[in-house]
């Protein structure tokens, strides 16, 4: 947040976010699980996909992500486990959004998501077990070495869908 005080400009730090956020019992941030169809989803501005690779939707789910993201949605589709994981990804969301009318692109480091906030100079590999295990790698697959951010962007340039490959 920003104000000024006596003219000078001052940042407090202390909240980056009003958003209210429930906790459990452990004092651990809840998280909300939904299907596709269910009509809560447009409460949803943003969605986080793990291992992708393994979706399967159903011609309902088909529906109601296509909606979802065409309203103004956000999906971010996170840790592929290799090409094969890719490529079944690439199949499911095809069907929600073809590639004629949505293409995917690879997302540039000059793009505004790298500099929001940090300047991030290029796309990190989070290391997986391989690094931790003392085998001194970053990819967790022999078909996983190079990251990606990829995007697949509405008609005027918004971020629907992002994709996060090859980067766990």
């Amino acid at each position: 947040m920003l104000f000024r005080s006596d003219e000078n400009l001052s940042i407090r730090l202390s909240e980056l976010s009003r958003t209210p956020v429930s906790m459990d019992e452990n004092k651990e941030p809840k998280s909300l699980l939904l299907n596709l169809t269910q009509r809560e989803l447009s409460h949803c501005p943003f969605l986080m996909m793990t291992e992708p690779g393994g979706a399967l939707f159903d011609e309902r789910e088909v529906a109601g992500l296509r909606e979802y993201l065409l309203k103004g949605g956000f999906l971010w589709a996170d840790d592929f486990w290799g090409e094969y994981a890719w490529d079944y990804w690439e199949n499911q969301i095809r069907r929600v959004l073809p590639s004629g009318a949505y293409p995917i692109v690879d997302v540039p480091t000059d793009h505004v998501i790298f500099h929001e906030m940090f300047t991030v100079k290029g796309l990190p590999q989070i290391p997986g077990i391989g690094y931790w295990d003392g085998a001194d790698r970053t990819w967790e697959r022999p078909d996983a070495r190079v990251p990606h951010l990829r995007a697949i962007n509405d008609s005027r340039g918004r971020i629907m869908v992002l994709m996060t490959h090859r980067s766990e």
